[in-house]
C-alpha cells in the first residue's frame, strides 16, 4: 500500500487526503483500479491483497481460488461492492500445502500417549501389531499459528484475522493392489472488507473441505480404509457501508472416504485417514480394524461471518 505524497507549495485536496484514510481503516489504495465483471472466472492467489477502487461481479462471472495455501484472498475495497451472479465462486478443496507445527506431547482421553501438534493435517492410516488405534484428527490453530499464517491480514488493517483448513489423511492398505483412499484438501479462506455499500445477492460461495477418496481393493485376500475429509475454509465480508446480503455461504464439514475389501483380510489392524481441521474446528479420528473396511474420519466444519463496521 502507498500513502499520498502531497507536493510542496501546493493545497491538498479531499481526495488526496481521503485516500489516506482509506488505507487507515483497512479499504487499500485502489492501486488495481475498477473490478468489473459479468462472465467468466477470476483465479485470485491465495496470501494476496487486492487493492480495488470498485467491485462488480454480475451475470454469471465467479470468482475462485488459486493457489495451495493457507493464506487467504484478501479484497480490499475503496468504493461499493456488488455481488449479483448465479455462478458459485469456488475455493473448495484448495488447500494442500501443510501448516507449519508447533509441537507438545500429552495423554489423551483414551489413554494411550500420543503427539498433539497444533494446526495439523488429518493423519494418514497406519498399521499396528497390537491391536491398532484410530489416527489422530487434525487440530485448529492457535493464536501463534494464525500470526504466522497471517500475514497478509496484518499488513492489510484487517478486522480478523482468518486462514484455510488443512488435508485429510490417507487410509491404510493390506494386500497386493489395493489403494487407501486420498485424504481430500482443505477449503481456503477468503476476506472482503469495503469502504462503501455492499449489495450481495443471488451468489453461492463454496468454502468447504474436499471430502475424503474411498478405498479400492486388490486380489482376494485386501482391504483398503477410506481417506480422511479436509477441513472447511472461512469467508469473511465487512462493509463500513450499509450491507444487504442474501447470498449462500457452505462452511459445512466434509465427509470421509469409505472402505473396500475383498475377501476375509486378518493381519495387522490398520487405520483409515482422519479429518483435516477448520480454523476453529478439529476434524474426526479414523476408525481402526484389521478385518473390515473403514471410513475415513470428516473435516472440521468451518464458518462464515458477514458484518456493518461502525
Amino acid at each position: 500500500m502507498a500513502w499520498t505524497t502531497f507536493v510542496d507549495g501546493t493545497t491538498a485536496v479531499a481526495g488526496e487526503v481521503n485516500a489516506n484514510f482509506e488505507i487507515v481503516k483497512g479499504t487499500g489504495d485502489g492501486s488495481d483500479g475498477a473490478f468489473s465483471e459479468s462472465s467468466g472466472d477470476t483465479a485470485l492467489t491465495g496470501g494476496t491483497i487486492y487493492q480495488y477502487t470498485s467491485f462488480s461481479l454480475t451475470g454469471t462471472a465467479t470468482i475462485s481460488y488459486t493457489g495451495t495455501t493457507q493464506k487467504p484472498v484478501i479484497i480490499l475495497i475503496q468504493g461499493d461492492c456488488t455481488i449479483s451472479t448465479s455462478g458459485t465462486c469456488d475455493f473448495n478443496g484448495k488447500v494442500t500445502t501443510t501448516p507449519t507445527l508447533t509441537t507438545t506431547t500429552m495423554l489423551d482421553v483414551d489413554e494411550y500417549i500420543m503427539t498433539i501438534t497444533t494446526n495439523t493435517d488429518g493423519e494418514d492410516g497406519n498399521s499396528s501389531d497390537s491391536g491398532g488405534f484410530p489416527t489422530i484428527a487434525g487440530n485448529p490453530p492457535t493464536y501463534q499459528d494464525i500470526i504466522r499464517e497471517g500475514t497478509c491480514s496484518q499488513l492489510s488493517n484487517c478486522p480478523m484475522y482468518i486462514q484455510g483448513g488443512t488435508k485429510g489423511g490417507t487410509g491404510d492398505v493390506g494386500g497386493s493392489g489395493t489403494t487407501g483412499g486420498p485424504g481430500g484438501a482443505g477449503g481456503a479462506a477468503l476476506m472482503i472488507i469495503a469502504g462503501g455499500d455492499t449489495a450481495i445477492s443471488n451468489v453461492t460461495f463454496d468454502m468447504e473441505g474436499a471430502d475424503g477418496g474411498n478405498g479400492t481393493f486388490g486380489v482376494n485376500p485386501s482391504i483398503a480404509h477410506g481417506g480422511g475429509g479436509g477441513g472447511s475454509g472461512v469467508i469473511a465480508i465487512f462493509s463500513y457501508g450499509t450491507l444487504t446480503d442474501s447470498g449462500t455461504y457452505s462452511t459445512a464439514a466434509s465427509a470421509g472416504g469409505s472402505g473396500a475389501e475383498n475377501g476375509s483380510w486378518s493381519a495387522t489392524s490398520m487405520s483409515s485417514g482422519s479429518g483435516g481441521a477448520s480454523m476453529v474446528e478439529r476434524g474426526a479420528r479414523g476408525n481402526y480394524s484389521g478385518n473390515s473396511a473403514q471410513t475415513g474420519g470428516g473435516g472440521g466444519a468451518g464458518f462464515s461471518v458477514r458484518k456493518k463496521l461502525l
